[in-house]
């Protein structure tokens, strides 16, 4: 890159639990579109990488209290 800075190249994958999981967290709602359940893995890993990226970064910590 130009600027100097790296960007790691980083794979993900739902476990086959995640998927399930996320097939039956994104409720259809009258008022909103419908999503398809690849729309729905996607929203959910979106979530998690920005989960585990917040983690990462300090400005998430899982410790109670």
């Amino acid at each position: 890159m130009p600027s100097g800075k790296h960007r790691a190249e980083t794979t993900m994958t739902l476990t086959p639990e995640e998927v399930d999981i996320a097939h039956r967290s994104f409720v259809d709602r009258p008022d909103m579109p419908r999503m398809t359940n690849a729309e729905k893995e996607w929203t959910y890993l979106q979530n998690k990488l920005r989960h585990q990226q917040m983690l990462c970064d300090g400005s998430y910590s899982e410790q109670k209290g």
